[in-house]
């Protein structure tokens, strides 16, 4: 009987076990990855950002920069898109003011998605290089 008492507790424990890894598989595919983070000069807000790769039909990447408060789980997303080459960078000018550079911009696809110029009292400038070049475009048909 002890064996029988035994298995009966063992096999619970296995299918939580393997529903745990589960989860924690899921929520590690849905994440992001941080190809960049920058905390503000007085600690209060924390810059990223994030890479997502979907695996989706434009077989791209979507890029966000995303802010979130000290001690808040919660973050906004201020900037980003379908990434086909753009290489974004954060970099605080100070406390209140954050700036956003966004290298050959005119290969990210941010049609639909956001370009907060404030959030929660922070002023966002950006720094767009190539939004659009036509000599570029007509190069790569």
């Amino acid at each position: 009987m002890s064996g029988q008492s035994v298995c009966g507790v063992a096999v619970p424990v296995a299918v939580v076990a393997i529903l745990i890894c589960l989860l924690y598989f899921l929520l590690r595919s849905c994440a992001g990855q941080t190809m960049q983070s920058a905390r503000s000069p007085d600690g209060e807000i924390t810059a990223k950002v994030e890479v997502f790769n979907f695996h989706s039909a434009t077989d791209t990447n979507t890029v966000s920069v995303v802010l979130r408060k000290r001690f808040s789980p919660f973050s906004a997303g201020v900037f980003g898109g379908l990434n086909y080459g753009a290489r974004i960078k954060v970099h605080w000018m100070n406390s209140r003011n954050l700036r956003i550079t966004c290298e050959r911009c005119d290969k990210l696809d941010y049609r639909g998605s956001t370009m907060r110029r404030e959030w929660n009292g922070i002023m966002i400038d950006y720094d767009i290089q190539n939004w659009f070049n036509p000599q570029e475009k007509q190069s790569d048909h």
